[in-house]
């Protein structure tokens, strides 16, 4: 709240598979933000608890999606061929197929954000 001088974000998006992250999410949000829960939870353990008080008093949204359209992705693959997108950070580890031992390590271990193997 200190960078959005008390007034929260509008869009909080929670891209993992941590309860947690659902009321943190919450909780940055602004009146009449919008939380999407892009990472689905485990399985075994799929339900979350929010905090209803602040989704009414807020008047949050909460929304869920996954994947895209085959359109979202040619227009996406438009804006990355254009270079209007800047993915650079994205792409963490880059391996080559030598070293898939130590790329699955890296995946098991959750170090970065995408590992891709070059070739």
């Amino acid at each position: 709240s200190d960078a959005t001088n008390g007034k929260g974000v509008d869009v909080a998006i929670v891209a993992c598979p941590v309860k947690a992250a659902h009321n943190d999410a919450i909780d940055c949000l602004g009146h009449r933000g919008c939380m999407n829960i892009f990472g689905g939870l485990p399985k075994e353990s799929p339900l979350t608890t929010l905090n209803a008080n602040e989704i009414h008093y807020k008047h949050l949204k909460v929304v869920g999606t996954t994947r895209q359209s085959i359109s979202q992705y040619t227009k996406t693959l438009r804006l990355i061929e254009g270079k209007k997108l800047d993915l650079g950070g994205l792409i963490t580890g880059r391996f080559s197929l030598n070293e898939f031992e130590k790329a699955f390590q890296s995946a098991r271990e959750g170090i970065g954000l995408k590992n891709v193997f070059v070739m």
